[in-house]
């Protein structure tokens, strides 16, 4: 009888324990926060790319990712909040909210059109907005993009990346392509004080950039290009400001 009576308390006192957790506060799925966003003016259209969304914010995979939001605000010089405190951050995307719309969203083909890789893309015709705003000089544009899923679920805001609109600068001139054992040397003059992009394409139609940043000297050597092959180049010049986004030309 007593080594009943000690298996009961025992077993007692396992289920006691089991009690004593804290219940735990069910999971909210969302997106992981977009932190790498980034947006350069290519010809009259600024070219946004970021990596596509795969986490959560937990940390965990994102099976169902519904559509993706891309806002833009139009904010006037000397009315942005500058620093890094959170009160300065969420004065940023209160304003964001504010000033901004949303000018597309990326769902189902549009998602499988923007993706490249492991990353998204988006084009935003500058030339429209200017119709419809005017040739406003004065104005930075804020990007920002955000995830839907899990039922409507909206993460945060990305970072806000910023673009100064610009004319774009003039292409280089005097261009030359000569063949060597070693490549193809390619040469031309610098439209000013810009930097240059080089791409090159196998049928004039498909082209592909040579590097992701651009050269300062007026000259590349294509070492990669296979000998006895056609080879088509064309060149961009490139200008950039700290802090306004870099500006690239038609080709």
């Amino acid at each position: 009888m007593r080594v009943v009576v000690v298996g009961l308390v025992a077993l007692a006192g396992v289920t006691a324990c089991g009690r004593k957790a804290d219940p735990q506060p069910p999971q909210i799925r969302r997106a992981e926060t977009t932190r790498d966003l980034d947006v350069y003016q290519e010809g009259r259209e600024a070219f946004l790319q970021w990596s596509f969304p795969s986490m959560t914010s937990a940390g965990g995979p994102l099976p169902d990712l519904e559509t993706v939001e891309l806002w833009r605000a139009p904010i006037p010089f000397g009315q942005e909040p500058v620093g890094t405190t959170a009160r300065e951050r969420t004065l940023r995307y209160q304003l964001l909210e504010a000033q901004g719309e949303r000018i597309a969203v990326l769902d189902d083909a549009a998602l499988d059109t923007a993706t490249r890789g492991p990353m998204l893309t988006y084009r935003d015709d500058l030339e429209a907005w200017r119709k419809l705003h005017g040739d406003e000089q004065s104005l930075v544009l804020w990007y920002a993009v955000r995830s839907i899923c899990c039922g409507g679920r909206a993460s945060d805001f990305s970072n806000i990346s910023r673009l100064v609109p610009r004319l774009p600068p003039s292409a280089p001139e005097g261009f030359e392509a000569v063949p060597s054992p070693a490549g193809i040397r390619l040469s031309w003059l610098p439209a000013g004080n810009t930097a240059t992009l080089v791409e090159r394409s196998p049928d004039g139609d498909r082209w592909q950039r040579l590097m992701s940043e651009p050269v300062k000297v007026p000259e590349y050597m294509d070492a990669t290009a296979r000998q006895g092959q056609l080879w088509h180049y064309r060149l961009r010049a490139v200008t950039k400001k700290e802090g306004e986004g870099r500006v690239v030309g038609d080709p």
